[in-house]
């Protein structure tokens, strides 16, 4: 009988192993759902390649709002001063070879266009110093009517994250540059006259050229940020824009993800495709991030389920099986501490993977036992790419339903299990008692010397049961053996 209650252990055993199966067929139905998503997404945007126009805005570095930070300066600067007067005054000046992560092409020649750029504040204004090695400077024709003819710097700000204004400065001649305030495209002003507010000289030098510029923080307005960008033209003839170079950060010196370039337009046609617990990011080549949608925490990190809340005794005895249920299949939502905050590592691979080489990237990650799934798509235009998506979701969540179906149903089992058993262990003991019994009394029925003392056996002669066929069979041998000795036994005459 205990063999066979133990056999019943391997129902339950079986049931882990089917548990396991299942999941591994749910996640993996679950990456071809993300997979499919991913496309989508990258179907819609393919061929739009304003979404991705590098002028929506000004790069952030969260927690900067400048990529160089500002010296202090103990003094203010005169437009006017000599150069090395300005260099001597800034503690931080950073060098340029190109724009953003693609700097070095196969056309780039480092003697060509460099910049080194420095920043500074002192009370109410700052200054920015710029020393450009350019190998043919081009000045401002004045009966061209546009203003992208020329070397030139251009200055974007970004106000509260959202106002862009766009500030061109141009030199017609050594001395002081003329300030305009552009148009979305930088191809025309939004006024034919020049700002007056914005100061800069533009000095000649062996090589190239500095540009000294002081701008008011009034202009730039709170929590704002800027950029910087030189602008290069070297066919005084045709004078096209043949390089440029910002002072956009690189994403490779910042965590994958500091550094965010967010497009308004992209975040609203995101904001329909919403996925439970999913992370949706758009980068562009330059490795920025552009839209972000979604968490893959939920709001709370506890199943779905009746919580236990009064202390009656079947809700404590219900507690018992279920505490050691969660202890051996794992609560899955529990998994979810486990997940790492900064993925940027993994992250970056497959973005280098997507980008670089056009490829589609779908893999499951386990850290601990939280469980997430990766897809990961180029997105195209005239066939070039021009960013990508990466989709991020917990499959923990998915697993939480399938557990809670689970635990209802090992809860049953167990149940019956338990009554099984019991049920069981009554009628062996009750069997065995019977047993013992029979076997008591079919013992007292002789002596040792083989005398028979009764001839029949009390209980369980009425039981209908194959033990009480026995029992009355063995009251019909004594009574049989008691009369076959009765003449030998009795006593004769004394």
């Amino acid at each position: 009988m205990l063999l066979l209650v133990l056999s019943l252990l391997a129902i339950p055993w079986m049931g882990y192993k089917s548990v396991r199966e299942m999941e591994n067929f749910l996640l993996e139905g679950q990456q071809q759902a993300l997979e499919l998503t991913s496309e989508g997404i990258a179907s819609l945007l393919s061929n739009r390649e304003a979404l991705f126009d590098p002028d929506v805005g000004v790069v952030e570095v969260l927690g900067q709002s400048f990529e160089v930070l500002p010296t202090k300066l103990t003094n203010s600067l005169s437009i006017d001063a000599n150069v090395t007067d300005w260099e001597s005054s800034f503690q931080d000046i950073r060098e340029y070879t190109g724009t953003g992560f693609f700097e070095c092409t196969p056309e780039y020649r480092p003697h060509s266009l460099s910049v080194r750029h420095a920043l500074g504040t002192h009370e109410s204004f700052v200054y920015a110093l710029f020393q450009v090695t350019d190998n043919n400077v081009v000045f401002r024709d004045p009966e061209l009517v546009s203003l992208a003819n020329s070397d030139q710097l251009r200055v974007t700000i970004q106000a509260f994250g959202i106002e862009l204004r766009r500030y061109l400065l141009v030199a017609r001649e050594e001395g002081r540059m003329s300030v305009y305030s552009m148009k979305t495209g930088w191809r025309e002003p939004e006024t034919g006259e020049a700002l007056k507010e914005i100061t800069a000289v533009f000095e000649p030098a062996d090589g190239g050229y500095f540009i000294k510029a002081r701008i008011p923080k009034a202009i730039m307005g709170q929590r704002a940020r800027i950029k910087f960008e030189i602008v290069d033209v070297d066919d005084p003839v045709a004078r096209e824009i043949t390089g440029r170079i910002s002072t956009d950060p690189d994403p490779f010196v910042h965590n994958l993800g500091r550094v965010r370039l967010m497009t308004p337009a992209l975040a609203k046609l995101l904001e329909p495709i919403y996925l439970s617990e999913a992370n949706i990011r758009i980068w562009d080549k330059d490795f920025r991030l552009r839209a972000e949608l979604g968490s893959l925490y939920p709001g709370r990190l506890t199943i779905q389920r009746a919580r236990i809340s009064d202390k009656g005794w079947l809700n404590r005895i219900e507690a018992i099986p279920l505490a050691l249920y969660d202890w051996v299949l794992r609560q899955p939502l529990g998994g979810l501490k486990d997940m790492r905050i900064d993925s940027s590592k993994e992250d970056l691979r497959i973005l280098s993977n997507v980008i670089n080489n056009g490829s589609q990237v779908s893999e499951r990650r386990r850290h601990g036992e939280a469980k997430l799934i990766v897809s990961a798509l180029p997105i195209w235009a005239k066939g070039k790419i021009q960013g990508a998506v990466l989709m991020k979701q917990s499959g923990n969540r998915l697993l939480s339903l399938q557990y809670e179906t689970l635990r209802r149903f090992m809860l049953l089992f167990l149940g019956v299990f338990l009554f099984l058993s019991i049920i069981i262990l009554v009628f062996a003991s009750r069997l065995t008692y019977r047993v013992g019994r029979l076997q008591r009394e079919t013992e007292q029925a002789t002596t040792d010397e083989g005398r028979l003392l009764r001839d029949n056996i009390r209980s369980g002669t009425r039981a209908a049961d194959e033990l009480g066929s026995l029992t009355r069979s063995i009251s019909a041998m004594l009574q049989n053996l008691g009369q076959y000795t009765s003449p030998v036994f009795q006593p004769g005459p004394s």
